[in-house]
This record gives structure tokens, sequence and C-alpha cells, in this order.
């Protein structure tokens, strides 16, 4: 759920802040904050989700890797252990 509308509150009313300035922060709400906002909700967290993403891939991969080397060893093990069992 997005939070942008927070971006933009509390509306400015002539009860709460009227003028030039409370025009000129109402602008900087709208021309910096929400958009910079949205640069971060849409850009920057995809950009990190993919980072994430790839770092989980890389991690997995390590983990299947290490699995086979397990079983590799495990298998040369007991291929050690029998010719010795068959040399005594």
């Amino acid at each position: 759920m997005s939070n942008e509308p927070l971006c933009l509150e509390p509306k400015l009313s002539t009860y709460t802040w009227h003028g030039n300035l409370a025009k000129k922060f109402d602008l900087i709400r709208e021309e910096e904050i929400l958009p910079n906002y949205q640069n971060l909700e849409n850009n920057q967290m995809n950009q990190a989700f993919s980072v994430l993403s790839n770092k989980i891939q890389d991690v997995q991969n390590e983990i299947a890797a290490l699995e086979v080397a397990i079983q590799n060893e495990m298998a040369r093990m007991r291929v050690e252990s029998e010719r010795r069992q068959n040399h005594e």
C-alpha cells in the first residue's frame, strides 16, 4: 500500500496556513517531495529488490554446489573405505 498521499498532507487551508509561504510549501511538496517519494517507491525499491533477488539466487547456487561437493566427498570416502576393507 502506497503512502504517497502522505507527501501532500496535511492540506493547508485558510484556517491553518495561507499566503505566499504556504503556496511555496505546497509547491515544494508537489514538485519535490512527491516526485522523490515516487522515485524511491518505484525505482529504488525495485532496484533493491532486484539486487536482493540476485543475491538470493547466488546463495542458492552456492548451497547447491556445496551439496554436490558433500555428496561427492561422501561417495569418495565410501569408495576409500571399501578399498581399505577389501585390502585387509
